[in-house]
Order: structure tokens, then C-alpha cells, then sequence
């Protein structure tokens, strides 16, 4: 099993706040539910791993999402490409798996950290 964040390494996604995914293949395919995770750093020390005095929570996010799922809910989000810069945030159509550009892990968390910040995931 891999896991693949925003961030340079997993620790760092862990003690900051940035999106993992939990994946199995080397390519993003669409309409698979992937494990996305947003950790809540107070809930982790410096190291990456739990903190075990923490009380709460140690995710923001913990669910599962497909890439078309978090693309077709940008679609329905009033003022989120100006939000993120729409040249800064051109999500490729889920149907572009097919084609030579396919959206990857990276697109799938990127999309769903915005959200995230946003407006929270759905």
C-alpha cells in the first residue's frame, strides 16, 4: 500500500495539515474511492507519528473520495476558481483518463485540500 502527499514527505503532511492518499496502483484511476486523509497537527509530533497526549481528533479529513466525486462537486461551488486561480487550479475532466493527460494522485488531493479550505468536503 502507498500513500502519496502534497507535501515533500508524509511526516511533513502529517505534523501540517496537508492531504494523503492511500493508494494501491501507480495510476489514478477515476471513479475509484480513494482513502483521503487531512491530519489535524496538533494531533502528531515533529516525528510524523501520533501524538498519544493529544485528546481530540487526528484527522480533519477521513473518508473516501473518488476523483470524479471531488470534480463534480468543484463544479457546483460558487466562487471556488476564483478562490484558487482558476490557471493555478485547471483540474482535467475525469474523462481525460483516456487521453495523454490524466489528472494524477496530486490532482485528486490538490482538488480535495481546496475544497477542504474552501468550503469543506461535502
Amino acid at each position: 500500500m502507498a500513500h502519496t502527499g502534497l507535501d515533500v514527505s508524509l511526516r511533513v503532511c502529517r505534523t501540517e495539515g496537508y492531504a494523503v492518499v492511500k493508494h494501491e496502483s501507480k495510476k489514478l484511476k477515476p471513479d475509484k474511492k480513494y482513502r483521503i486523509t487531512i491530519s489535524n497537527p496538533k494531533g502528531w509530533n515533529e516525528s510524523g507519528t501520533v501524538n498519544s497526549h493529544y485528546k481530540g481528533a487526528y484527522y480533519l479529513v477521513n473518508t473516501m473520495y473518488s476523483y470524479r466525486e471531488l470534480y463534480d462537486y468543484w463544479q457546483t461551488v460558487d466562487g471556488i476558481n476564483e478562490y484558487c486561480g482558476v490557471n493555478r487550479c485547471p483540474f482535467l475532466k475525469p474523462e481525460s483518463a483516456s487521453t495523454v493527460s490524466v489528472p494524477t494522485f496530486h490532482d485528486l488531493l490538490h482538488m480535495a485540500q481546496t475544497l477542504h479550505n474552501y468550503c469543506g468536503l461535502p
